[in-house]
């Protein structure tokens, strides 16, 4: 038998791939026009926030839904709505998907905070600004905070 007798035998496999093996880039990426790119999220604690441009509008509840289930402990997915127009810089949400939920729980810099999204205002602190606010505060009160960050028993 010469090199070209050879016999090739193919075996076939059915692969399934479902939602849960793409990632979140994957999945916006295959489900909005090839024209269109979904740039970032911010999260705290439950809350997804993000800012869609118009042209992606269309597209907010399918963006929504996605966001509620591939990002880790999303409840709540809420988008930015036109400008800030209030003298407190807060804004309007607009509910994409999940719970209508917007206190929430995020811990940065070692502490603890709540706070109501809703009522936030737009120029939220980075989570490494906490940090150094957090520092300079244990500098100045270094004893008062020793005692009131322990729990009482």
């Amino acid at each position: 038998m010469g090199v070209l007798d050879a016999k090739l035998h193919w075996d076939s496999t059915t692969l399934q791939v479902t939602f849960e093996d793409w990632d979140l880039r994957k999945i916006l990426k295959a489900v909005l026009p090839s024209d269109l790119d979904f740039s970032s999220y911010s999260q705290a604690g439950h809350i997804v926030h993000v800012n869609l441009r118009d042209n992606l509008l269309p597209y907010k509840t399918i963006i929504g839904q996605i966001l509620l289930e591939k990002v880790g402990k999303c409840r709540t997915v809420v988008n930015k709505i036109d400008g800030i127009t209030s003298e407190y810089r807060n804004f309007e949400l607009d509910l994409l998907a999940g719970e209508d939920n917007y206190v929430t729980e995020t811990i940065e810099g070692g502490i603890r905070y709540q706070l109501d999204f809703s009522k936030k205002q737009s120029n939220y602190i980075k989570p490494q600004s906490f940090n150094s606010i957090t520092e300079a505060i244990r500098d100045c009160i270094p004893g008062l905070l020793e005692f009131s960050s322990k729990p009482r028993t």
